[in-house]
């Protein structure tokens, strides 16, 4: 036998008991009073209830449908105004364009416009589009690559993957060495520091996770580097254990089939 509960049918009953209760009151000046007290916050209790169904059904999936979103740039998406009231720096998203699902992590917020890192935007008409501030929502990848730049101009390939949680983004990085470098400049983040991360202000002393490297391929130092990340750097210093920073020839002259690895966090 199937059972079916309407809304109506559940607001009804609920409405009755608490009518009951009253009832049982009458004959007093008090209960007549209370009667009608419950009566009237009785009322407000079905209303609520029913609303708070009707909420937990249309989250369940743990998205928040939205519209009027509309492409800006690759990583830019113009909203209505009031953006600084409903969405936070974390929080995820997702869209439909050309047909295609879109997924990322807001990492600014503007009253009109958002700035998101993940699936990069494409140039056409938005649809489906929903927020979420939940952990977890139905279809949501987590870890999103990204192709870190810097170190040198050649003979080192960067990858990376990063994931974000509240404000915090975490980084999994790795270069492979196929020759000699230069190491020019530092690599890059995902996304850039908050300007209020806690940090002393020096590019060898301010860890943010562990960081490794492989000699030829094949000697393992695991924990013979750290990682440094300053508020505001769009970049993260490797450093020897002493603070000194990596350099073509530091910790080792790098070359074909050294690999280096890092794992670390900090503030957006």
């Amino acid at each position: 036998m199937k059972i079916i509960i309407r809304e109506w049918d559940l607001g009804k009953e609920i409405n009755d008991k608490i009518t009951a209760i009253g009832s049982l009151l009458v004959g007093s000046a008090v209960g007549t009073l209370a009667e009608m007290a419950i009566g009237t916050h009785g009322q407000k209790l079905v209303v609520d209830l029913l609303n708070a169904k009707k909420m937990k059904w249309a989250d369940q999936d743990g998205w928040t449908e939205v519209t009027g979103w509309v492409w800006a740039s690759a990583t830019t998406i113009t909203i209505p105004a009031g953006g600084l009231l409903k969405y936070s720096v974390g929080d995820k998203f997702k869209l439909t364009s050309n047909s295609v699902v879109l997924y990322g992590y807001i990492r600014t917020v503007a009253d009109t416009l958002l700035t998101v890192v993940g699936d990069t935007l494409t140039n056409f008409d938005f649809s489906a589009c929903a927020y979420s501030k939940e952990s977890t929502p139905l279809g949501f990848p987590g870890v999103f690559s990204y192709t870190p730049t810097g170190i040198s101009a050649a003979n080192i390939t960067l990858t990376g993957r990063f994931q974000v949680m509240g404000r915090r983004c975490f980084v999994d990085f790795k270069g492979v060495c196929s020759g000699a470098i230069t190491y020019t400049t530092a690599p890059t983040l995902p996304i850039p520091a908050s300007a209020s991360l806690i940090s002393s202000g020096d590019a060898s002393m301010s860890p943010a996770g562990n960081a490794g490297y492989w000699d030829n391929g094949t000697a393992k130092v695991p924990y013979g580097l750290g990682v440094s990340v300053l508020p505001s750097g769009t970049t993260f210093t490797l450093c020897k254990t002493d603070g000194t920073v990596i350099a073509a020839t530091v910790p080792i002259t790098w070359e074909n089939n050294d690999v280096m690895e890092a794992h670390f966090s900090y503030e957006i």
